[in-house]
């Protein structure tokens, strides 16, 4: 399910999406990632939200995103050491985005859409984000973590976390050959799951609650299965398109 363009599958765009950019073009390829927020913007004053259109001008509003960015002034804002977060348009962004979602709704149930929103437009206006995690860093701070920690609760960069056992299989490979390589990509594999568990640790006991507080258990068990049988759902259209595709080729299965 991995790599579909957004919104994958016929979803509708939906605010609290997460959305990512693969950086190809950079000497190290990298993904960026933003939160999807609709059509949403600060009012002239600054006091509070519009949607949809300008309450001023009466102009539909450009589809915009929040994310850990640089300033408009620096060299690299997707990595910029003053990332912030920010708002901008869908468009500012740059290229095609993907489905981020698909990417981890498979392992972790979302909050819902207006949870999501909620904490993205509180970090970003309240500056809630950078007060509790401080300022970007590549390994321990940037986008990819404030997307997954608006949607899911926690701060996770699986791109870190394959990056981080790519290296240490690398070395295995250089100090013990092939048998170190094995074990240089378990030991990465592993440190990277205690990393991402700790971090799920951390985020209940800093909120103190699980981040469904006041919710009634059988409505929390309902969003799971809603959750769960959407990306069943999606998975089984990923497997009629792949069966077809197969089935377009001359030559194969047979």
């Amino acid at each position: 399910l991995r790599h579909k363009l957004w919104p994958a599958f016929g979803r509708q765009r939906t605010p609290g999406d997460i959305l990512y950019w693969p950086r190809n073009d950079q000497l190290v390829h990298f993904t960026h990632w933003a939160v999807y927020i609709g059509r949403r913007a600060l009012s002239p004053e600054g006091e509070r939200w519009m949607q949809d259109t300008h309450e001023v001008t009466g102009a539909e509003l450009p589809e915009a995103v929040v994310h850990l960015w640089g300033a408009a002034d620096s060299d690299a804002r997707d990595m910029s050491a003053d990332a912030a977060v920010v708002h901008t348009t869908l468009q500012l962004v740059g290229g095609s985005a993907y489905d981020g979602n698909l990417r981890y709704d498979a392992k972790y149930t979302p909050m819902r859409p207006a949870q999501i929103m909620e904490r993205a437009l509180t970090a970003l206006h309240r500056k809630t984000y950078e007060e509790r995690f401080g300022g970007y860093s590549v390994l321990g701070n940037n986008c990819e973590h404030f997307c997954t920690w608006a949607r899911y609760g926690f701060q996770q960069s699986d791109q870190v976390g394959f990056g981080f056992t790519a290296v240490t299989g690398v070395l295995g490979l250089l100090l013990m050959g092939p048998p170190g390589a094995v074990i240089g990509g378990m030991i990465g594999s592993r440190v990277t799951k205690g990393v991402h568990s700790m971090r799920r640790q951390q985020s209940v006991k800093f909120d103190g609650v699980d981040h469904d507080q006041g919710e009634e258990e059988g409505e929390e068990v309902d969003w799971v299965v809603d959750c769960l049988v959407e990306h069943m759902a999606m998975e089984g259209a990923a497997e009629a398109i792949s069966a077809s595709a197969e089935h377009a080729l001359p030559g194969v299965g047979s």
